[in-house]
């Protein structure tokens, strides 16, 4: 499984970049900074799904490259939670 199957939504979060995962969501809080665990339910009702060109456009000049590679997830290769 790719990095991108295992994504499920990158989003625009309290205007910060964000990502919604089956681990959980993350986000990004301060510029340059580690993804840190966030609200998921909070993420999932406010966050909107946007490609993630644009939600690179959106974001990289104030926070920085986002490598969604150091995400603090498990393994791609770990069978999905059932939904």
């Amino acid at each position: 499984m790719t990095q991108k199957e295992y994504l499920r939504r990158i989003v625009p979060w309290d205007h910060r970049p964000a990502v919604l995962t089956r681990d959980g969501a993350f986000a990004v809080l301060s510029p340059n900074g580690d993804w840190l665990s966030v609200d998921f339910d909070d993420v999932v009702d406010t966050g909107a799904a946007l490609q993630e060109y644009f939600w690179r456009d959106r974001f990289e000049t104030y926070f920085g490259p986002r490598d969604l590679s150091k995400l603090p997830i498990s393994s791609p290769d770990a069978p999905p939670e059932s939904e």
